[in-house]
């Protein structure tokens, strides 16, 4: 016969005067609980032992349980607390660049982001290697100077003198068109003592011997002057254009080379007698 034990106080088992001398009383063996809250529903069952639980006791919610709920938009980078969200959304927009690279010699060339950049969109690559042969190396600044006239358009030349501030060791370049090709005016007063004759070198060519008393110089690129010392006279050549003061009391003056940019109409070529003071 099952007997069911319903009721913490147990039941009496009706026996006295039959098969027992007294009656029976069945006692539950019975246990208390303590829960926590969580998001979850939650089963409670007796341990192992015990029939059944006389209490249950639920804790209070803890302080640092959240519900998440809604969705965080992120769209820039760096630390979020999602603790409050149940979703999250991630919409960061990369810090892209386009650049453009021209390559001028066979080889490996890396491309790579600018510091602050995530990435590249877009790179344009300009091929222009020059053929094999193709390319004339040039020692010093005022040979790569003079190179730069309108027969050499579309020449390289590698320069292999020292770096300064227009041109690279190593480094090749391509003569283009544009101001170079076409040149400019150069005009020029001249009141120099004949035993000092001023000479000047255009575009690179032969030294010329200015002996006008005024001219003018077409289509010049690059211009250089040479001013001399001779019996006790010296040339000295002078242009505010130019920002040029040159003077021959010096043997043989060899001048600077100028790549123009602009015409020039205020070069005065004159002499002057050694200790003079003028």
């Amino acid at each position: 016969m099952n007997i069911n034990v319903t009721k913490s106080a147990g039941v009496v088992l009706k026996t006295q005067g039959k098969y027992c001398a007294e009656d029976i009383t069945v006692v539950p063996t019975l246990e208390e609980k303590s829960v926590t809250p969580t998001e979850s529903a939650q089963e409670i069952v007796p341990s192992d032992g015990n029939c059944g639980i006389s209490k249950v006791n639920v804790g209070a919610i803890p302080s640092d349980y959240v519900i998440p709920s809604g969705t965080l938009q992120i769209t820039a980078n760096g630390a979020k607390d999602v603790t409050n969200y149940k979703n999250v959304n991630v919409n960061v927009e990369p810090n892209l660049e386009q650049k453009t690279v021209t390559i001028t010699e066979n080889g490996t060339t890396e491309v790579t982001p600018t510091a602050g950049k995530d990435g590249m969109s877009k790179v344009t690559v300009t091929t222009n290697v020059p053929t094999s042969g193709g390319v004339e190396e040039v020692a010093t600044a005022a040979a790569m100077d003079a190179l730069l006239v309108e027969a050499n358009v579309g020449k390289y030349y590698k320069f292999t003198g020292t770096t300064d501030s227009n041109y690279t060791n190593g480094d090749l370049y391509l003569v283009e068109g544009g101001a170079v090709s076409s040149g400019y005016t150069v005009s020029y007063t001249n009141s120099a003592d004949s035993r000092v004759p001023d000479k000047v070198r255009i575009n690179g060519g032969e030294k010329l011997t200015i002996t006008d008393s005024s001219g003018t110089f077409e289509n010049v690129q690059t211009i250089q002057f040479f001013t001399s010392f001779s019996g006790g006279v010296f040339t000295v050549i002078k242009s505010t254009t130019l920002g040029l003061n040159q003077s021959g009391e010096s043997l043989n003056h060899e001048g600077s080379i100028y790549t123009l940019t602009q015409n020039v109409n205020d070069i005065e070529i004159s002499s002057e007698v050694a200790g003079s003071g003028n």
